[in-house]
């Protein structure tokens, strides 16, 4: 298996992480799709949200939750999209447990991206 950049984020740039707590850390993406796009990603490595045990999901999502607040007292954001991409047929790039929080702006037209959640039409 080679070497998963997510596990590799504790070690290598714990000056960069917005939060961390035992079970989670947040990250800012380094290609956001707008202002603000930021990752909850799982310490433990999991493939994807399914492999993980229901409280590490439940915990990222009140983390995330937090975050998508976040956006919009440090960003002024109108909006968020909150999500997670499960596979490769679903989009997912990085194969480690991660959140999507991706802040929304009015009048600013959105771009397409790897993050199908975000619901852009082709």
């Amino acid at each position: 298996m080679s070497e998963c950049v997510f596990c590799n984020i504790p070690k290598k740039t714990a000056e960069k992480m917005l939060y961390q707590d035992d079970v989670c850390y947040v990250v800012d993406d380094i290609n956001p799709i707008e202002r603000g796009h930021r990752l909850v990603i799982s310490k433990t490595h999991y493939e994807s949200m399914p492999n993980a045990p229901d409280e590490v999901v439940s915990h990222m999502f009140v983390v995330a939750k937090r975050f998508a607040i976040k956006a919009k007292e440090e960003f002024g954001a109108t909006g968020t999209n909150v999500g997670v991409n499960n596979g490769k047929d679903a989009n997912q790039i990085v194969m480690h447990m991660h959140i999507h929080v991706l802040p929304r702006y009015p009048g600013m037209a959105h771009r397409r991206s790897h993050t199908a959640f975000i619901g852009i039409p082709k």
